[in-house]
């Protein structure tokens, strides 16, 4: 698939601008002016959660908001992708949180992955009190969506109550890694 072509769903989209929306409201037009035209146009046309999108919209969504909001570090990226977590979790996954232990969500991680992204392969490895996931052959990786996935992550384990969550991007392909990898801890 080309790196033009991945496509991800309209939830995670919605999760970040639902981030902006509740934080930076009152610059929220500002924001909107600095997205791309096809951003704002999917913007205000209406993002459906289960449509796909161009994964060019979602960086975009992601980077103007690092650019207007943020530090430079993608902390603002970081808790997008959490609030995304947050509201996108709970209703979609329910069970998988229902059912609760961070092992048992970290299983899951490829199934969740096909839902959200038609690009890539996302495997996981679980073991009590840790484990980690890795992405293969997605067709356009970027920093701004590894520092989300870090993001997305911790505040999914912490959704099934575990405490003390670390999550580390420990292999990138942006930086010449074969795959990206993820290594998660907690009690």
């Amino acid at each position: 698939m080309s790196a033009g072509a991945v496509r991800v769903k309209g939830s995670l989209i919605l999760g970040r601008l639902g981030y902006i929306q509740s934080n930076f409201m009152d610059r929220y037009a500002e924001y909107l002016a600095a997205s791309q035209p096809d951003t704002r146009q999917a913007i205000e046309a209406g993002i459906l959660p289960s449509s796909w999108y161009p994964f060019a919209i979602f960086l975009d969504v992601s980077g103007t908001a690092e650019r207007l909001f943020g530090t430079g570090d993608y902390s603002v990226v970081r808790r997008m992708a959490a609030h995304s977590a947050r509201v996108n979790m709970p209703t979609v996954y329910k069970i998988f949180l229902r059912l609760g232990s961070p092992e048992f969500l970290l299983k899951r991680t490829a199934q969740i992955w096909q839902v959200q992204y038609d690009s890539g392969v996302a495997t996981s490895i679980a073991t009590a009190g840790g484990g980690s996931v890795e992405v293969r052959d997605f067709g356009q990786p970027d920093p701004l969506h590894c520092h989300g996935i870090t993001g997305f992550m911790e505040e999914c384990l912490r959704l099934t109550r575990a405490r003390a969550v670390s999550v580390a991007h420990v292999k990138c392909r942006c930086q010449g890694g074969d795959v990206c990898r993820w290594d998660a801890t907690w009690r």
